[in-house]
């Protein structure tokens, strides 16, 4: 009788899968993904930068020399902003392809259905379902589905800059923090640590050492009981310990590893939750330092990955997908005002052009279209009988 194969991916390995096919037991910088996750400054760092992608909506524009002009109609469109399939929405694409691409060092990858000529739906496999080998010689991905080659036209592929993700890139300092965790919780699990010792005066033999330390763990044992005073006979004194230099920097060593990881991340550490240097001075600034050096890249790759699996050869030289930033770039209704007015009075924009940045509705007013600065009134001169009174020349 035969049995089906099954095929399972080592892509995301559990502790014990690590430990059996590299030899290492998990930590001290072998950190499997799944223990990343459990650091809250990994996990949100990369909610932060999916997420923030993802919200963002997407356009289709058509490329016209240096203009570019939105095309709502166009297939790709309807397909970025609805629903990529039946179970999976563009946000959902977005936000896990970015995910991926921060902890996999192959990337994020999806598969592009398509049918006459046009993309009809993205499928996003688990995770080792679909991979990425980099030739050698000029570094050209060639895409398997088991042993099934793919073509790259039906794949979307968003990576970051080297080989290996950032997640992998950070194992290190990874590895660190899950043992500082791990040190604090054994540091305060118990009331009774080992933080002193009892000094007797006379042998208590092995089974009166145990019974002993049975009684004092029942007694003493445990967070609930932390601080209750210590009560022994007259032959037994108590001698705590100092806390030691790496114990009592607990706390500084843990902030410095969230800073760490902040810079795996190339993420500023207030978006971590870590506002010990914030102010309000260098907040706003630490806001634009995340959308230019950190979300900006990614913004880049995602856009460039979805044109290039998204259109034909032939769409590439006059269509692409765009990322709209306005949504990050806002400030409060009064600083815009501010600034579309100076805009307008310095003949950079049109009165359409910022009624657009407002969510309005365009005017069909000519002049709406016209740079010119609303500030002045432009005069005619009358001429013929009107102008015999004008004695100036």
């Amino acid at each position: 009788m035969l049995f089906p194969a099954e095929f399972k991916s080592l892509a995301n390995p559990t502790d014990e899968e690590f430990a059996i096919f590299t030899g290492q037991a998990p930590g001290a910088g072998s950190v499997t993904v799944a223990q990343a996750l459990r650091v809250p400054a990994v996990t949100a760092a990369i909610r932060t930068i999916s997420e923030a992608a993802a919200t963002l909506d997407l356009r289709v524009v058509r490329m016209d020399g240096e203009k570019e002009a939105n095309d709502p109609n166009h297939p790709v469109a309807k397909l970025l902003n609805g629903d990529v399939n039946a179970w999976t929405s563009s946000f959902e694409l977005t936000r896990d392809l970015v995910t991926q691409a921060l902890m996999y060092d192959g990337g994020g990858l999806a598969y592009v259905g398509w049918a006459s000529e046009k993309p009809v739906e993205i499928i996003q496999y688990r995770q080792g379902a679909i991979t990425a080998d980099l030739t050698a010689e000029t570094g050209e991905p060639v895409y398997k589905m088991g042993e099934r080659r793919i073509s790259p036209q039906n794949i979307i592929h968003v990576r970051g800059p080297f080989t290996q993700a950032p997640l992998s890139l950070a194992r290190e300092a990874l590895a660190f923090a899950i043992t500082l965790n791990d040190h604090g919780r054994n540091f305060f699990a118990n009331g009774a640590r080992p933080s002193g010792v009892v000094e007797t005066k006379k042998s208590l033999g092995l089974e009166g050492l145990r019974r002993f330390r049975k009684a004092f763990k029942e007694q003493y044992a445990g967070s609930a009981k932390s601080g209750e005073p210590i009560v022994l006979d007259e032959e037994q004194v108590w001698k705590p310990f100092d806390l030691s230099s790496a114990d009592s920097q607990y706390l500084e060593l843990r902030r410095y590893q969230v800073e760490e990881i902040a810079r795996a991340f190339n993420i500023p550490v207030t978006f971590l939750g870590d506002l010990t240097r914030a102010t309000w001075s260098n907040l706003d600034s630490k806001n634009r330092e995340f959308l230019s050096y950190c979300l900006e890249p990614w913004l880049r790759a995602v856009e460039a990955a979805y044109t290039r699996a998204l259109f034909t050869e032939d769409e590439r030289r006059t269509y692409a997908v765009r990322i709209d930033r306005d949504d990050l770039t806002r400030v409060s209704l009064t600083e815009r005002a501010t600034a579309i007015a100076s805009l307008r009075s310095s003949e950079t924009i049109t009165a359409n052009e910022g009624r657009g940045w407002l969510d309005l509705p365009q005017s069909e007013d000519a002049s709406a279209n016209a740079l010119a600065n609303p500030n002045i009134t432009v005069t005619t001169r009358t001429t013929g009988r009107a102008a015999e009174g004008n004695t100036d020349g």
